[in-house]
């Protein structure tokens, strides 16, 4: 039946019409009336991704204004919530001073992310502490995961340069020898300390920037092995740091630069670099203070 007052489409226990208010009890036709369109309006609620859909219990006329009884069909966070692994992902990339963690994809039915160690070993007399910095930074990285409520075992994780494990199987380290307690007694002889082993993945160089210096000025390396230089810049001026190459010459095509090649105050970059096979000294500098800002990097 229809309202006789607006021509909308009533229920048939209906005593007050639903759209303009009117009384329609005992004033009702069983037929649209001639000449007007019922107009049937439907509640289309948003749904969210976070939200389940609203439905449309019933209505009620409560002096002339009509109130609408809203329901929800599901919990808040319902079907159509991110899981904790999504969120997880979203989060990414996460960037320390000991490591960056970032999505890599899916590999099986595991999310797979992708973990940078920021170890610095810059001579192999340093390996030892290499390694320990591996397993401190690992440790550190895995602990932010499992905070955000994710297990690292449920995640397809590589690892920079290697996985802390395998490189712990290299070379190992001399066990401390105990301070002898006699002063007569003879300190066992050090044993040598072991080379980095071979394929680890390349060396890191920590350098900071000043206003205006490079500190350290003077790195040593091997030829052929690849490098990753990790550059703050601790000064107020911009500065950028540029490896002429093996040709000697500053912006020529073998030249290195910073990534960004612009680094304001209190930023970080990087160069990722392969040591050319050439024996000698190559020249850095920074674009903005050539003369003031030099540095030489050993090829051995």
């Amino acid at each position: 039946m229809y309202c006789t007052n607006c021509g909308s489409l009533l229920d048939d226990w209906a005593k007050f019409c639903g759209s303009c208010g009117a009384e329609v009890a005992g004033k009702v036709v069983s037929q649209e009336p001639a000449g007007v369109s019922p107009e049937i309006t439907r509640a289309t609620p948003k749904v969210g991704r976070r939200f389940a859909p609203v439905v449309l219990l019933g209505s009620a006329v409560v002096g002339g204004t009509v109130l609408l009884v809203l329901g929800l069909t599901g919990a808040l966070f319902g079907s159509g919530s991110a899981s904790k692994e999504d969120q997880f992902l979203a989060s990414l990339p996460q960037e320390t001073l000991q490591y960056r963690i970032e999505s890599a994809g899916l590999q099986g039915d595991k999310p797979a992310i992708e973990i940078t160690l920021f170890a610095i070993l810059n001579r192999a007399s340093q390996w030892c502490s290499y390694l320990q910095q591996l397993q401190d930074y690992s440790g550190s990285a895995l602990d932010w995961i499992r905070s955000k409520g994710i297990s690292p075992e449920s995640l397809a994780i590589t690892w920079k340069p290697s996985e802390p494990s395998a490189a712990a199987a290299g070379p190992s380290c001399p066990a401390e020898q105990p301070e002898p307690t006699d002063p007569s007694t003879p300190r066992p002889s050090p044993s040598p300390t072991p080379s980095p082993a071979a394929g680890d993945g390349g060396l890191r160089f920590a350098i900071t920037l000043g206003d205006n210096s490079f500190d350290p000025a003077r790195l040593v390396v091997i030829a052929g092995t690849t490098i990753t230089l990790d550059i703050a810049n601790n000064g107020t001026a911009i500065h950028n740091m540029r490896i002429a190459g093996p040709d000697g010459e500053f912006n020529t095509a073998d030249d290195a630069v910073s990534n960004p090649d612009l680094i304001t105050s209190g930023t970080l970059a990087r160069i990722e670099w392969t040591v050319p096979d050439v024996i000698g000294d190559i020249k850095f500098h920074c674009d903005f203070h050539p003369t003031d800002m030099t540095g030489t990097i050993t090829v051995q």
